[in-house]
């Protein structure tokens, strides 16, 4: 399973996370990972959904640096403003903090959903309004 995912930050307001996951099922014409047209993709939703401009704070992932994406971004200044974060500062990002805490709800889920437990009871406070401010961006 892979995942991609935008934190989104308004003064004032709560964060919200938008996300989109892929599913691998091993088979061979099947793609891993997400290329630069999911992300673009996600990024429209995203500012659809919040109906304000997006700023991008991007990391050094390859496919954040494809130069369909720079251009898509130069195509869309009235509303996308992209700052590339330096190397190796998982400080800096905010989703970094997120990712660790999807991943523990999604495999205590997965384990609840197989044991016939209730889904969610065993969620911590936090994961719980983790998931409450959860926006999944469908294709």
């Amino acid at each position: 399973m892979s995942m991609a995912g935008v934190v989104c930050f308004r003064p004032g307001g709560r964060p919200h996370l938008f996300s989109v996951l892929r599913l691998h099922h091993g088979r061979k014409s099947e793609p891993k990972g997400f290329a630069w047209t999911d992300y673009r993709d996600l990024i429209i939703a995203t500012h659809r959904h919040l109906d304000a401009p997006v700023v991008w704070c991007r990391d050094n992932l390859n496919v954040h640096l494809a130069p369909q994406l720079a251009t898509f971004a130069a195509d869309n200044a009235a509303w996308l403003r992209v700052f590339q974060l330096p190397s190796y500062a998982p400080e800096l990002n905010p989703a970094e903090g997120v990712w660790p805490l999807l991943k523990r709800a999604m495999a205590n889920f997965a384990a609840a959903k197989r044991c016939g437990t209730e889904a969610g009871s065993h969620l911590s406070d936090k994961e719980t309004d983790a998931r409450k401010g959860a926006v999944r961006c469908r294709r």
